[in-house]
């Protein structure tokens, strides 16, 4: 775990503004980011709006020393982008800090209680999909193909992992290596299930895997997918899978954060 301090005595200097998109550049870049904010004004706990807020903030865990992280981390709507909320308006941290025989060294003692919470990266492949959707959008299909298509088998993993489910397997040699697309379908099918739903691991098993349907990543794979097949209807169809599957973590945050966000954009 890495922790990176942003501290200026003088006001408006633009810490608020550096560390919310610092936050921001890092979760992109494949990192977990928790954010503390330990101003007296909060405006870096309202910057990115909260999808479960807690009760508990700064001062409780500089105060009471509360780490338990579903009491004092409040989840943003960007995935893997969490938050202490600053809630010492009084500015009574900086005096009970003053006077405690551990003042100086309190917050670093309690900042590797929150290193499980962040010791997995949440992908390295953000910023390819954001190209890869691009050139779907602007259709560039044989760009957008080859961009998005080896993507799935590594986000599958990834949503595996992050829910506790072991996407590894044991050569011949008896090393550790990740299970391919076939071998999650096959392997951990009912837990995909689980996770997605029946239909859509079925859509995605039908484009992408099974021997007599287009399967995609095996001619991707091995660099069979000729130019015209990234024009016809199942590679159109399965960059648009893709789409969906980027935009199914927002759907329960549409109406309350997403829409209301399009709407001023589009104002």
């Amino acid at each position: 775990m890495n922790v990176l301090s942003l501290i200026s005595t003088k006001g408006g200097v633009g810490k608020t503004t550096v560390a919310a998109n610092l936050g921001g550049v890092l979760v992109d870049a494949g990192l977990r980011v928790l954010l503390l904010d330990l101003d007296s004004q909060p405006a870096l706990s309202s910057y990115y709006a909260l999808c479960a807020s807690r009760e508990a903030g700064s001062y409780e865990l500089i105060a009471q020393r509360l780490t338990t992280p579903g009491q004092v981390i409040s989840t943003t709507v960007i995935q893997h982008l969490d938050l202490i909320v600053s809630n010492d308006r009084a500015g009574n941290i900086s005096t009970l800090l003053l006077h405690a025989a551990d003042g100086r060294l309190r917050l670093r003692n309690l900042l590797p209680a929150f290193q499980d919470q962040l010791a997995h990266s949440c992908g390295q492949g953000s910023s390819i999909y954001a190209l890869g959707l691009a050139r779907f959008l602007q259709g560039d299909m044989m760009s957008a193909c080859h961009l998005l298509f080896p993507q799935l088998e590594n986000s599958l993993r990834h949503v595996l992992s992050d829910s506790g489910i072991d996407t590894s397997k044991l050569d011949e040699e008896m090393l550790q290596e990740d299970r391919s697309l076939s071998g999650l379908l096959s392997n951990r099918r009912e837990q995909l299930e689980s996770v997605f739903g029946i239909d859509l691991i079925y859509t995605i098993d039908l484009l992408f895997n099974l021997k007599g349907s287009p399967c995609l990543r095996h001619e991707l794979a091995h660099g069979k997918l000729a130019s015209g097949t990234c024009y016809l209807h199942s590679s159109i169809y399965a960059c648009w899978l893709m789409y969906y599957l980027v935009c199914l973590p927002l759907q329960r945050f549409w109406s309350t954060h997403v829409a209301p966000q399009l709407e001023r954009i589009s104002l």
